[in-house]
């Protein structure tokens, strides 16, 4: 199930919920969130003001402001960007019929000791979240690795299947009204440019072309190794590579064919990370490079048994054109996407 679809099948089962259930609920939260030692600590607490059936926060904010803390709440932006300003400066109706800080206040950034409290319709025990779709959070929380995260979840609605995608966050902690679940903090992924990084680059072709099974000798790799510092780099090139941590976990590469055109290779992302769509974004990386350096056409060549590939291309637009080079490998079929 995709994330649209399992959202409005959540929001489904959140119109569903009794009364008596959502203030009980809303009251136990409130409690385990106190108990935290990362709030009783805490000097200024980043929450939220809720809307509709989500966890009610007023009871928490009346708390904390009580408890002598610093209280802001989130304002957003175009493009997706969140920032927080100070909740004693009084709301305002904003976007999304949220009420925000008003947009006069200055920004209040996050520091060590800190807590953020993250909305979500639902989580998975292991930290996965599905929020309302706009990535406020995920971009907001990136910036503020180590600042204490903690999202506020009914127990009800706890779901093994909430899909993932790359770029989604896990917070620190996962708190219920029956429980509080510390799911394991994982390094975020971000794409880098492949230029400052191309031993990692390189390690991760050799991985490719080991996975693929089939003699692509024609292809002539090592050559290809040797050369990425000027093959797959500007002017005529460019390479995405998907770190974890230090870790190389994915790639793609963009190589000068003439002047007008230009060809995705090496689109590849190690198995244990192929369910987040990592391929998806490094395969946008690529296409909007190619755009940046002035090409009209990019053309790519793939296999008939690579169906989720296939499947990723057809999405992005790529259409099955006529050969552009021999490939003797059988089932080769090549594809193009016009970029002006």
């Amino acid at each position: 199930m995709d994330k649209r679809a399992f959202r409005a099948a959540v929001r489904a089962k959140i119109a569903a919920l009794e009364p008596e259930y959502l203030a009980e609920s809303d009251e136990g939260i409130r409690e385990r969130l106190f108990g935290l030692p990362e709030f009783r600590e805490a000097g200024t607490v980043f929450a939220y003001f809720a809307m509709g059936r989500e966890i009610a926060t007023e009871g928490i904010i009346e708390r904390a402001l009580a408890l002598g803390k610093r209280v802001c709440l989130p304002r957003s932006h175009e493009g997706g960007v969140m920032d927080f300003a100070d909740f004693s400066g009084g709301l305002r109706p904003a976007r999304f019929g949220l009420m925000e800080p008003d947009a006069g206040l200055s920004a209040v950034e996050p520091a060590e000791g800190d807590i953020i409290l993250v909305p979500a319709l639902c989580c998975a025990p292991d930290g996965r979240r599905q929020g309302q779709g706009g990535g406020y959070y995920d971009r907001f929380l990136a910036r503020f690795p180590k600042v204490t995260s903690a999202c506020l979840a009914r127990e009800r609605l706890l779901d093994e299947r909430v899909p993932a995608e790359w770029n989604d966050l896990r917070p620190d902690y996962v708190i219920t009204e029956e429980r509080i679940i510390s799911p394991e903090r994982r390094a975020a992924i971000s794409l880098a440019d492949g230029a400052r990084h191309t031993e990692t680059l390189r390690a991760l072709i050799r991985e490719y072309t080991a996975s693929l099974g089939r003699d692509i000798s024609f292809q002539r790799p090592e050559e290809e190794l040797a050369a990425i510092e000027s093959v797959y780099a500007p002017p005529g090139g460019a390479a995405v590579v998907a770190m974890r941590g230090g870790e190389g976990i994915g790639m793609a590469c963009l190589r000068r064919i003439d002047s007008v055109r230009c060809e995705m290779k090496r689109l590849y992302v190690r198995r244990e990370y192929r369910s987040l769509r990592l391929g998806e974004a490094l395969a946008r990386g690529i296409i909007e490079r190619a755009r940046a350096l002035g090409y009209g056409e990019l053309l790519l060549d793939t296999l008939e048994d690579m169906r989720a590939a296939r499947r990723l291309y057809a999405r992005l637009g790529f259409s099955e054109c006529a050969p552009y080079y021999d490939n003797p490998l059988p089932g080769t079929s090549y594809m193009r996407l016009a970029l002006k």
